[in-house]
């Protein structure tokens, strides 16, 4: 049995970072204009989530220094999203166009 300190058991608990005039239903336009990765004519990704909410969710449920994990990467908006909050970030994607496409997103982000 080992009992954790206050610091240790804050640490474990769930974080909710509260953004004033922001309720828990979020209303987003599907993602278009110049966010949305093209080839050419033809979309890079059918399901690319929108940077701006994938920060507020980001935003929200973590803090500086935090790791995020994206399990189903696609283009890794919530990667870019969390380097550009000051988050750590791991995302897994196993189609490799998709992958290879992600990691040039996450490049491109950090310049």
């Amino acid at each position: 049995k080992v009992s954790l300190s206050g610091n240790q058991w804050s640490k474990l608990r769930a974080k909710f970072n509260f953004e004033y005039g922001v309720t828990n239903v979020w209303s987003v336009p599907q993602l278009r204009g110049q966010e949305r990765l093209k080839n050419g004519i033809k979309i890079q990704h059918p399901n690319q989530k929108p940077l701006d909410l994938m920060k507020r969710i980001i935003n929200a449920s973590s803090e500086k220094g935090d790791l995020i994990w994206e399990p189903f990467l696609g283009l890794a908006s919530g990667c870019v999203a969390a380097y550009l909050l000051d988050r750590n970030f791991v995302g897994a994607e196993i189609n490799p166009d998709y992958y290879h496409m992600a990691k040039e997103r996450i490049l491109n982000a950090k310049t």
